[in-house]
């Protein structure tokens, strides 16, 4: 009995230690080593050299309109930002003077999340404070976007948003969300220079899922499923969240070679919402719709 309770001990013992991993961090050593144990790739490249500055010599390199100063920005930050109780991670990250922002979520029992929240690979000017609204906590951004102008002009375009932790990703929060009656929603993807994966998926409110895979999917032709009303209700839930009606039609990013998505929604009152999005970068919202809908895609047990 006796050991049967030390052993039970050390079993609740460790298990707090290593829950309470992210709030035992002190120094920016600590958080470098913990990072590079969460995320390989950072020790896997040598010749890529990824560090962890101090927040001194971030404040030096990275301006930013005098955002990173006047957000008082730093190299690090520990906040429970999906409030589920558990301390997460907010971190940047320099490799060859190029700077990524990154968050390590904590989601219990072992397991950590490591999430890129920087999206475009050429701007370094993509920072993210932690704000407390109404005792909840949130993520506040600042993107620096180019909008098109023509086929070869590009305007400077500055998005500042308040971000939720919600669908296991981030979203633009609204006063209210909407709420859409539904009828189809479509989804598809072109290529890209590389592996994207091509594929065109069709949902139905009766929880009909259509799918048909071309390129660099492990299902490749027509599948089809009758039984994909949680899924649906899923992505309407998101739909809704995010406001889809009042998104713009046409987002691009300002690089070459990327992949375009199409997303086409179908109202139950006869209206379509189409959105063609060139990098798939358009909103937090929208690049979170589009994970969810590759993921329906690609891990279907189909018919």
């Amino acid at each position: 009995m006796k050991d049967f309770a030390t052993i039970l001990f050390l079993l609740l013992y460790s298990t707090i230690a290593f829950a309470n991993k992210i709030d035992r961090l002190k120094t920016t050593e600590d958080v470098e080593e913990f990072v590079k144990k969460i995320e390989p790739i950072f020790t896997k490249y040598k010749y890529l050299n990824y560090e962890l500055l101090s927040t001194d010599k971030l404040t030096q390199k990275l301006n930013c309109h005098g955002i990173f100063r006047k957000w008082g920005i730093r190299n690090w930050e520990k906040v429970d930002i999906n409030n589920d109780g558990n301390t997460d991670l907010i971190y940047i990250i320099e490799s060859d003077n190029s700077f990524d922002s990154y968050l390590i979520l904590d989601n219990g029992f072992y397991k950590y999340k490591n999430v890129r929240l920087s999206r475009n690979v050429f701007e370094n000017c993509e920072l993210f404070k932690p704000v407390k609204i109404d005792n909840k906590n949130y993520l506040q951004s600042y993107i620096i976007k180019h909008k098109a102008i023509t086929s070869f002009e590009y305007e400077e375009v500055i998005r500042i948003d308040t971000l939720e932790y919600k669908y296991d990703n981030f979203v633009e929060i609204q006063d209210e969300p909407a709420n859409y009656q539904i009828d189809t929603i479509k989804y598809s993807t072109s290529s890209c220079l590389g592996s994207c994966p091509i594929f065109n998926i069709t949902i139905t409110a009766k929880g009909e899922i259509f799918y048909k895979g071309e390129w660099y999917v492990e299902e490749e032709g027509k599948r089809t499923v009758a039984n994909g009303k949680r899924e649906f209700q899923l992505i309407k839930d998101i739909l809704n969240s995010i406001k889809v009606k009042e998104l713009e039609n046409n987002y691009s990013v300002s690089w070459t070679d990327d992949q375009t998505s199409l997303l086409e929604i179908h109202f139950k009152d006869g209206q379509i919402k189409k959105i063609r999005d060139y990098g798939l970068q358009g909103t937090f919202g929208l690049a979170t719709l589009y994970d969810r809908l590759k993921n329906i895609a690609l891990t279907t047990n189909w018919d």
